[in-house]
């Protein structure tokens, strides 16, 4: 697989997105056994990340930051955001997790 984010997920690193996810989410190294651990440490990829009105923003790199031109990071609105987590919060205090 060529150009592709890892093994474990395999997204195409087309946008920064892609590239920012892969880097954010720690994926095992081993297919056989998930928790050795990740070596080696993934490199900086220059993201910036300021907080806002309480809110992480994520900027491509420290340009951006000056400019004020963040990522455009999908999100979902406020009302399914607070669903879901109200499901994981019954889900971890009475369910499996």
């Amino acid at each position: 697989m060529t150009n592709v984010c890892c093994w474990y997920c395999a997204r195409p690193l087309s946008d920064a997105l892609s590239k920012f996810l892969c880097v954010a989410v720690v994926h095992p190294v081993d297919k056989n056994d998930p928790y050795a651990p990740q070596s080696p440490v993934p490199v900086d990829c220059g993201f910036q990340c300021r907080m806002a009105a309480g809110v992480m923003v994520v900027y491509r790199d420290e340009n951006a930051v000056e400019r004020d031109e963040p990522l455009d990071m999908p999100y979902p609105p406020l009302r399914e955001f607070l669903a879901d987590q109200a499901v994981l919060t019954r889900l971890i205090s009475d369910g499996p997790l």
